[in-house]
């Protein structure tokens, strides 16, 4: 049968999205560097010409720059979403091979989703013995879906800064959850089974932070040209200036009258001035990202789901559900009625008290 979704033929990089890619790390340099040429202008240039009568209109030019950054962070961030949409078919493929695959789908033998033959799909409804072997002998599911998502991220993560794979990585996972919370809404659960999706999540959340971080063969992926951008600002000044002289004769006549005349000559010499500042830089730009944040804030609901599936009884989940919290790590992320779907999953959970529970 074919491989599996995310092997390394399916995860080459078309020329297209190569393309593109480094689109995205050049509006990312461009809006830091606009960022940086307003602050050098406003530090330099405002102090050298802080009196002159055009330092209202330099000051103006000056702050209008923000907008022009600006405009490169939502190109930014509409290239980023598409760029995304291509991943959704893949991401899809990886989560139906994994805990998306029928229960039962291994055992008969099948690979539905492209997973690999003979593979156990996951169960969770499981006891106490069921927990405890498959700590020892662990359904490979999980496993099989890091292996995936690592070949198909890795060259997009090798193609661009950073910052912008953090933005890229930020949709990623958006998607991914999505499409594992709709996989996890599709199985029955035990106390024991929620323990075990909980332990699951925990190794993908894991190996998503370690994704976040800066890999260190970046900067020699990307080459020199994209770790530093040389910045040339010309600032041309045209100064009129107006010089008016005026020159006294005095003429004394000796007629059969003295008589003094005085003639004022003004003369206005006009001449334009250029004056041409340039100054170069060289810049290399630094964002801090927040890995752990990132991944934690992408995958909230997901983990809301998951603390759903590991209550002790049907009251306990009041103390997840708090719909006006301005905490958004205690805000619940799903809605009343989505709160009692989840806790229906639970096979061992009394049905009554999941309807009476006072959530709205």
């Amino acid at each position: 049968g074919g491989g599996e979704p995310g092997d390394r033929r399916a995860a080459e990089i078309d020329e297209p999205i190569r393309q593109s890619l480094r689109v995205l790390n050049a509006l990312h340099m461009g809006r830091g560097y606009v960022k940086q040429l307003q602050k050098d202008c406003r530090n330099r240039l405002l102090e050298a010409f802080e009196a002159g009568a055009g330092a209202v209109q330099l000051r103006t030019v000056i702050e209008n720059m923000a907008s022009v950054g600006s405009g490169f962070g939502d190109a930014l961030g509409q290239a980023l979403d598409e760029v995304a949409k291509t991943l959704k078919s893949p991401l899809q493929q990886v989560v139906a091979a994994g805990i998306g695959a029928a229960p039962g789908a291994g055992q008969a033998g099948a690979s539905g989703g492209g997973g690999d033959a003979g593979a156990a799909a996951p169960s969770y409804l499981m006891n106490e013995r069921d927990f405890n072997d498959a700590a020892a002998n662990p359904n490979p599911w999980v496993y099989r879906t890091i292996a995936a998502l690592q070949v198909l991220l890795r060259p997009y993560r090798a193609a661009v800064l950073h910052e912008v794979w953090a933005g890229m990585l930020q949709r990623i996972i958006a998607a991914l959850a999505r499409y594992l919370e709709a996989a996890v809404l599709k199985h029955a659960f035990t106390l024991w089974g929620g323990l075990q999706l909980d332990k699951e999540l925990r190794m993908i959340v894991l190996f998503f932070k370690h994704l976040a971080e800066p890999a260190d063969e970046d900067a020699a992926t990307l080459g020199d040209e994209m770790a530093s951008l040389t910045l040339t600002l010309t600032l041309t000044l045209t100064l009129t200036l107006t010089l008016t002289l005026t020159l006294t004769l005095a003429l004394t006549l000796t007629l059969t009258l003295a008589l003094t005349l005085t003639l004022t000559l003004t003369l206005t010499l006009t001449r334009t001035l250029t004056l041409t500042l340039t100054r170069t830089r060289t810049l290399t730009l630094t964002l801090k990202v927040d890995g752990d944040r990132l991944v934690k804030t992408a995958f909230q609901r997901l983990q809301q789901v998951v603390q759903l599936l590991n209550v002790s009884e049907a009251a306990e989940a009041l103390d997840y559900y708090d719909a006006t919290s301005v905490s958004s790590s205690r805000r619940s992320h799903l809605t009343a009625s989505e709160v009692r779907q989840v806790l229906a999953l639970r096979r061992d959970l009394d049905a009554d008290e999941v309807r009476r529970l006072a959530i709205s």
